[in-house]
């Protein structure tokens, strides 16, 4: 009769597998001690912390609104950008406006560009002195259309972004005492 080898047995296949350099008792031992080592007294506190109903606890957020942010650029350079707003709060456009005066009470071209998380936009229109447009996302296109009057809900839905950017410029050659300007109603999302 045979005898088998078993894990008291000092002869055989197991005592290599025991003292093997991959899966022997020292390598055990040896992840047992790392592991040991990267669990500080703090993150053991995390998991005895787990089963705790106030960390489940999910925060709340609401949409705060946020004073207009503002743009009155008297003498502005052609073709330049200025910002009406910009910001990586996790804003919600809720209007968009522009408008523009001059000392002539002449039209101008004027450009609003739109970035939400990366996409960006931009619309042109010939706006007459003394002027204010409404900005909205086209329905069919991720481009900008402008209205001189009150638009309805179907056209301006609150656009929400992680970060957005509206910038305003004039692209004709602006008149003597010159002034574009806008405005941006927006929230942004905070805990409650």
């Amino acid at each position: 009769m045979s005898k088998t080898p078993h894990l008291g047995d000092a002869s055989g296949k197991n005592k290599k597998l025991l003292e093997n350099a991959t899966y022997g008792l020292a390598a055990l031992k040896a992840l047992v001690d790392d592991l040991e080592t990267r669990l500080t007294a703090a993150r053991a506190g995390y998991l005895d912390n787990l089963n705790n109903a106030g960390l489940l606890k999910a925060n709340k957020y609401a949409w705060k609104k946020q004073p207009i942010a503002p743009l009155a650029q008297s003498g502005p350079t052609q073709n330049t950008w200025y910002t009406i707003l910009d910001t990586t709060e996790d804003a919600l456009l809720i209007m968009m406006s522009i408008y523009q005066t001059n000392s002539e009470a002449g039209s101008k071209d004027l450009q609003v560009r739109l970035t939400i998380d990366g996409i960006t936009m931009t619309g042109s229109v010939s706006l007459a002195h003394n002027t204010t447009n409404l900005v909205y996302i086209s329905w069919a296109s991720d481009t900008l259309s402008f209205s001189g009057g009150v638009l309805l809900a179907a056209y301006y839905a609150p656009l929400p972004g992680q970060s957005v950017k509206v910038e305003a410029r004039i692209t004709s050659a602006p008149g003597t005492t010159q002034v574009l300007g806008g405005a941006v109603q927006y929230c942004t999302l905070e805990a409650t």
